[in-house]
């Protein structure tokens, strides 16, 4: 396999590739799940305005302001074969489409009391997949209120009074699709012309992150 080193440290923005060359792209790009890199922490710079939960900071010497260095990638290579993925200082997630449609893919996430959670996913003949280490949830079964199985109800018999009229009126779900002209909505020249062409981008950007002292996170 033909890495290419420098998608793991360049900003890259290929858009007209061949098959080929965006699959050496697709096959360089890191699976490896991770959180984004901490650039640097300091103080809320005197004078900037500065937002919390949707609130502007009175005080900010309450507060520090955390820089990541977040990332996202995707490629195509034209033939049907993708992957794409990106992180964040909490989240990441990596997902990959071979030549014969499989997917597979994973992400995780971070919650503020440092628990981290990891999904395995793949979909394929058989169906949808997955592996996590989320706890297993706790089951309760549901009883309606009586507001509920009566709203239910209603339902059912405006759902059969409303089959009954249209039956009467003569209307068949299941009637020919000669009677309606789908030809109308062909258009000749539709569609992708041309060989194949692929794609393929890697783009590091900052993300900033206002922290309450009192409360930090994970």
């Amino acid at each position: 396999m033909h890495v290419l080193p420098q998608i793991l440290c360049e900003n890259i923005m290929l858009l007209d590739l061949s098959p080929e060359e965006a699959q050496k792209y697709i096959d360089g790009a890191s699976s490896v799940l991770k959180y984004a890199p901490k650039l640097n922490s300091g103080p809320i710079p005197a004078g900037e305005e500065t937002y919390y939960r949707g609130r502007i900071i009175d005080n900010p010497s309450n507060f520090i302001k955390e820089t990541y260095l977040a990332n996202q990638f995707h490629g195509q290579n034209g033939l049907g074969q993708a992957k794409f993925g990106y992180t964040d200082w909490n989240q990441a997630r990596q997902e990959h489409i071979n030549v014969h449609g499989k997917t597979e893919g994973s992400y995780q996430y971070a919650l503020p009391n440092g628990q981290n959670y990891e999904v395995k996913y793949w979909a394929d003949s058989d169906g949808f997949h997955q592996t996590d280490n989320r706890p297993e949830p706790v089951l309760v079964p549901v009883t309606d209120t009586p507001a509920v199985k009566a709203a239910k109800e209603a339902h059912q018999k405006a759902w059969e009074e409303a089959a009954a009229a249209a039956r009467e009126s003569g209307y068949n779900p299941e009637a020919s699709e000669d009677q309606y002209d789908y030809k109308k909505y062909e258009h000749e020249g539709d569609g992708p012309t041309g060989p194949p062409r692929g794609f393929f981008y890697n783009v590091d950007y900052p993300v900033h992150l206002i922290v309450d002292k009192s409360e930090g996170h994970a």
